[in-house]
């Protein structure tokens, strides 16, 4: 029979609009199926697998109940704990192992504009030395660390077998010792590996090693998008443009291969040395997307302010549309140098883009003017079908912008600050001297 609390939730689900009382009652009695069959699965599980709800509509759920899923790091099991504040720590009941609980949504930090991330966490999430480092993973040997979070540790590492540099993700044992995630991941990262685009950031690799599930990338010299607003905020209207027409090519040749990003924001763009700009880990995030959401510090939930509506409230309709909608969020970010909505923390975003509008961008900076503002809207609309119709379409309408941003890079003093250039200018000086 279901439990309790899987009653409550499905009255929850109801109360709140999230699906109808008819498809509730078939989705516990189909639970109640296959408990005689002898499978544990709890209704948030079904639930999502079933496409009745998103990850993010089953956490705001259980944390109405005072609920967090939690993963073990010692057995892998997955199960959901009670907690009133989060933060705190429980012990796994197959294995004793110690494990955080998650920090509920109205408690999630939001990363502050400007302010770069706390400096990337070992696997093991101690403050450390990384057991990794200077280790050798499936012929790779690593050399340091460069960013890290829910889905993993990325590193810079040596393929040995090509003398070349590469990035490698490494992905935490919680999911990669679930069968069901792991063929979805394998799925998914082969799909990737066929993508071949100057602005997409080349998968070469796929691999285990030790129980440990890794991916190969390109190693890109550069920065992210994020860390440019860091430091260039807002930027210049054409400089945004080019960006935003290149990463409008990547969605193009992706979509018409039928993958999905679904994770669009700063931090998944990156800027060459170049000046090209390339999407990161396209093809991964629908792999990644329910873990990135229910347990897992990180992912989508990191950064809300870019998630289309439909990832939020349906994720049968999530579409191309939704991935127009995040690059339309992330160009009023690079354009105004504001977030399109506020909020204290995760729940108060998400119901901003539920039912709010962002301050048209041309009013945030009059210098936009009323076509790229237009733009803007039409690709941000809350309503998929007033959304451009797919990416050539906003790729078009971005050139007929005629601001001078189909010619490709990204010129060298839009992405440097005049400090560096001029500390780099003072050293050539003082190389010629010598």
């Amino acid at each position: 029979m279901p439990s309790k609390n899987d009653k409550e939730l499905a009255r929850l689900a109801e109360h709140l609009g999230f699906a109808s009382e008819d498809t509730l009652a078939k989705a516990l009695e189909t639970q109640r199926g296959l408990e005689k069959e002898g499978a544990l699965v709890t209704l948030d599980r079904l639930l999502v697998e079933k496409g009745v709800l998103t990850p993010i509509q089953v956490e705001i759920l259980l944390e109405k109940q005072g609920r967090k899923v939690v993963y073990c790091t010692g057995c892998t099991t997955k199960f959901n704990v009670f907690t009133v504040e989060g933060g705190s720590t429980v012990a796994c009941r197959k294995c004793g192992t110690q494990i955080p609980v998650p920090v509920r949504l109205t408690q999630r930090p939001l990363l502050e504009e400007g302010v770069a991330p706390a400096r990337p966490l070992a696997p093991s999430g101690e403050d450390g030395p990384d057991p990794l480092i200077g280790k050798t993973l499936g012929g790779y040997r690593i050399q340091e660390r460069t960013a890290s979070g829910g889905m993993g540790v990325v590193y810079r590492a040596q393929q040995l077998s090509l003398d070349r540099i590469v990035s490698l993700k490494v992905l935490p044992p919680h999911l990669t010792k679930d069968p069901t995630y792991v063929k979805r991941f394998l799925k998914e990262a082969k799909a990737a590996g066929r993508l071949q685009h100057p602005n997409i950031i080349q998968v070469y690799d796929i691999g285990e090693a030790e129980g440990t599930y890794y991916f190969s990338m390109e190693y890109v010299e550069g920065q992210s998008l994020a860390e440019l607003l860091r430091t260039r905020s807002p930027l210049g209207i054409e400089t945004a443009a080019r960006i935003a027409i290149q990463i409008a090519k990547a969605l193009s040749y992706a979509h018409r291969a039928e993958i999905l990003h679904r994770d669009i924001r700063p931090e998944t763009i990156m800027i060459t040395e170049e000046g090209v700009a390339k999407l990161a880990e396209l093809g991964f995030t629908k792999a990644l997307d329910e873990q990135a959401v229910l347990g897992v510090a990180g992912g989508a939930l990191e950064n809300p302010f870019y998630l289309a509506p439909e990832q939020v409230t349906d994720s049968r309709k999530v579409g191309p549309p939704a991935d127009l909608y995040s690059l339309g969020a992330t160009l009023y970010r690079m354009v105004t140098g504001v977030r399109p909505l506020g909020g204290k923390n995760v729940v108060e975003v998400l119901s901003a883009l539920l039912h709010e509008e962002p301050r048209p961008a041309e009013e945030v900076r009059p210098e936009i003017g009323d076509p790229l503002g237009a733009l803007i809207r039409r690709a941000m609309a809350k309503r998929i079908e007033e959304r451009f119709g797919n990416a050539d379409e906003l790729l078009a309408a971005l050139r007929a912008l005629d601001l001078n941003a189909d010619s490709g890079r990204i010129p060298r003093e839009e992405r440097v600050p005049l400090s560096e250039r001029l500390k780099e200018f003072t050293r050539r000086i003082r190389r010629r001297k010598n």
